[in-house]
């Protein structure tokens, strides 16, 4: 008999971004898998979530709060713990599946301490929680705080999921078993993600989260140089965050707003689209660095770059960890993170090989069908949970 799954997503399940579609691709992979799954959400915002992305038979148990973002959200999510509690004791779950944040931290640790080994525990591990709060300028006692959670939680969990090798480097580095972290990459849904019959509007083309380490100041400072070459080059940027102000100050310091497309945020149904109106798609993050561990390798595994190469778009990225495979893959090019003359000559050099394009885009989509789609993630999950119910 198939093991009973609890997922817990306590994030923003109301917004139709990459965390929700990640979280429900898992879902769904699972139950297609024959699985049980049930999902309790804590809505940290008081809003819905949205469901229309689960397959039918996934019960949904919700949750809401209403807080604002701080301290007042970590109090108020703490003090659920007793109703996500109560909640495993009368469902009584065979495995907990929790996607790691501040309180599905706290919910991990409880689990344990309650139900000691009745319920087996597998935290997905997607991030650094202290030094991305270091990194993004919260105070230090925050930071410290949730390196401590993420610290306890994985050694309250009984398998972890880590989707990076730099994130299985920064756990073993905190004294976390090495035995029990098993790497699994994010994946993408290829059939929604797919080559389209579409003739090109933009020459290059971003999506994503316009936040400070995507390096999309590197970006507009590069294309304003791929300007100089093909004057006519467009470059299409789909998204919204904190970065945007900055952005388009940045595209018009450098006198070039008549040749950049700034969209907007674009709802998941019409990303595709997008995508395959982009000639190359580009993702020029910024090399994650702590200074408080100089010794943790940090990688990644970004969903963007999965759904570029199932849409069949030959990729310019950094060269960071856990992005080698687009240069191995052969369906892309590889940068120095922050060298605005290198992703300058890169985005010129494929602008003007339309050959090269088109074997690389080949290149991606066969690539992301045999390593990206989500049900092969999906069976690598189910492996380890299989072994956690010692079959």
């Amino acid at each position: 008999m198939k093991a009973r799954i609890l997922m817990v997503g306590c994030f923003a399940m109301e917004k139709p971004d990459a965390e929700l579609i990640h979280f429900s691709s898992i879902a769904n992979g699972l139950a297609r898998q024959g699985y049980a799954v049930s999902i309790f959400h804590l809505s940290l915002a008081g809003a819905p979530a949205i469901r229309s992305l689960l397959r039918p038979g996934i019960q949904f148990i919700e949750r809401s709060i209403n807080a604002r973002p701080g301290n007042d959200m970590f109090i108020k999510g703490t003090l659920t713990a007793p109703i996500f509690l109560a909640h495993i004791f009368r469902h009584k779950p065979d495995v907990l599946y929790l996607r790691l944040g501040i309180v599905s931290a706290l919910y991990t640790i409880a689990t344990r301490l309650f139900f000691g080994n009745r319920v087996k525990i597998f935290t997905e591990h997607n991030g650094w929680i202290g030094p991305e709060a270091r990194a993004s300028g919260k105070p230090e006692a925050i930071a410290f705080i949730g390196q401590v959670l993420q610290q306890w939680s994985a050694r309250c969990s009984h398998s972890i999921r880590a989707v990076s090798l730099g994130i299985k480097s920064y756990l073993v580095s905190l004294g976390i078993h090495e035995e029990k972290i098993v790497v699994i990459g994010n994946g993408t849904d290829i059939n929604h993600f797919r080559p389209l019959d579409t003739t090109p509007r933009y020459d290059v083309g971003f999506t994503g989260n316009l936040a400070p380490w995507q390096g999309l100041e590197w970006l507009v400072d590069a294309f304003a140089k791929v300007i100089d070459h093909y004057p006519e080059a467009s470059l299409a940027i789909a998204g919204s965050g904190p970065a945007e102000q900055n952005l388009r100050h940045r595209i018009t310091a450098q006198g070039i707003l008549n040749r950049v497309n700034l969209l907007g945020p674009i709802a998941y149904e019409h990303i595709p689209d997008i995508i395959n109106q982009c000639r190359i798609c580009v993702a020029p993050k910024i090399q994650f660095t702590d200074t408080k561990s100089p010794h943790v390798t940090y990688s990644y595994s970004p969903l963007k770059i999965r759904d570029y190469a199932a849409s069949g778009k030959p990729i310019i990225a950094s060269r960071i960890a856990g992005l080698e495979e687009i240069e191995t893959g052969q369906f892309g090019i590889l940068v120095t993170p922050g060298d605005i003359q290198d992703l300058a000559n890169a985005m010129i050099h494929l602008l003007g090989n339309p050959a090269l394009q088109h074997s690389m885009g080949n290149n991606a989509r066969t690539y992301a069908e045999s390593h990206y789609a989500w049900e092969a993630v999906a069976k690598q999950i189910s492996l380890q949970i299989e072994t956690l119910m010692g079959r």
